[in-house]
């Protein structure tokens, strides 16, 4: 009768040195960047900041760079090509546009890669966008059976040369809304609601200079 034993021996043996080499090409190939996160402080009426992220290729094969998203058309990404050998350097620029926010907006990009294990890497660009106006309270509210006279709310800003004006919408027509200013500093908001219940908002935009806009809103629950 013939032994069989031998006939494992062979694979076995090689499967032992196979792991370890299958291991180490797996982490033969990344990308290696100088930061993941951007802080870029804004002024008020800036209508466009650019974040840069440099990166390189730590590993010991070629990588190739499958996708470069943002999760918000407020941002733009480029880069001048995908594929990246050992030690090569590249650079992924975001160009951000605030349109109409305020405070800090946190924007994340993606990238995806063909290297297995490290397919993903995550960007954020914070982008700190000076709050031109607030409200004195973020809501105006009538209790039920309450008189439906006037109630108003202040809005402080940061100052005339900076805020020229600022403009109001109701999205529920049944509420008047009315805006005044009291001082280079200060505006305030009058709302009249005229009929029925109501679980609304009121638009306010500031208008700044050079034709750039923010925006912020009051909720009015009237019950």
């Amino acid at each position: 009768m013939i032994s069989h034993r031998w006939s494992w021996s062979g694979p076995i043996w090689l499967l032992g040195f196979l792991v370890p080499i299958v291991g180490a090409a797996s982490a033969s190939a990344q990308l290696e960047w100088k930061h993941k996160e951007v802080v870029v402080p804004m002024k008020a009426a800036q209508e466009e900041v650019v974040a840069r992220f440099p990166f390189r290729n730590a590993g010991t094969q070629p990588i190739q760079i499958k996708a470069v998203k943002s999760f918000c058309g407020c941002t733009t990404v480029s880069l001048e090509k995908k594929e990246f050998a050992p030690g090569e350097t590249g650079e992924i620029v975001a160009t951000y546009v605030p349109g109409p926010r305020m405070g800090t907006q946190r924007n994340i990009i993606t990238v995806q890669t063909d290297f297995a294990g490290e397919e993903k890497s995550t960007l954020t660009v914070a982008a700190e966008i000076p709050v031109v106006a607030k409200l004195e309270r973020p809501f105006l509210l009538w209790a039920e059976n309450e008189a439906r006279t006037p109630k108003t709310l202040g809005i402080i800003t940061i100052g005339k040369d900076i805020v020229e004006g600022i403009a109001i919408r109701a999205a529920d027509p049944t509420l008047q809304v009315q805006v005044e200013q009291i001082d280079d500093t200060s505006y305030r908001l009058r709302v009249t609601p005229t009929k029925g219940e109501v679980s609304s908002s009121v638009i306010l935009e500031a208008s700044l200079a050079g034709n750039q806009k923010k925006r912020f809103s009051a909720y009015v629950r009237v019950r």
